[in-house]
């Protein structure tokens, strides 16, 4: 049975938290970890926010992203404030561990507020998937805090 006809799914028209009350209260001199930040909107308007005073260091998995978002803060005049790093969280242990000011993580979603509403798209939705994505979003929170 599909997770829709379960109710385990519902549609929403409005974001829950705003990013915007978070964001608004970065100052000058902080360090921040953006963890899954490619490609990197939030590390970009956090960078400027900084005003280049401060560090944002960006975390991604996906190599190629990171390389555009290197380029968007150039672009931006940004690159200052700016570390990339790219790693699987996954591998990234606590030798590695960084002090920060604060750490944000936006973990991957199902992705389904962007796709068209309707029944067919869903119907590629297991219980299984959602659990599998639970399991990553929850590591990524564990690996996030340490």
């Amino acid at each position: 049975m599909l997770m829709f006809d379960l109710g385990m799914i519902r549609w929403t028209r409005k974001h829950t938290f705003s990013w915007r009350n978070f964001l608004r209260h970065r100052r000058k001199g902080e360090s921040i970890i953006d963890c899954c930040a490619a490609p990197g909107g939030k590390t970009l308007y956090i960078a400027s926010l900084l005003s280049g005073q401060g560090m944002v260091y960006a975390i991604d998995i996906n190599e190629g992203r990171l390389r555009i978002l290197k380029e968007m803060a150039k672009l931006h005049q940004v690159d200052g404030v700016i570390t990339t790093i790219h790693v699987d969280m996954h591998s990234y242990t606590d030798n590695n561990a960084m002090k920060c000011d604060t750490v944000l993580l936006d973990a991957p979603c199902s992705g389904l507020h962007v796709l068209p509403k309707g029944r067919l798209t869903l119907e590629q939705w297991r219980l299984e998937d959602m659990e599998e994505l639970k399991n990553l979003q929850d590591e990524l929170l564990d690996f996030a805090s340490r």
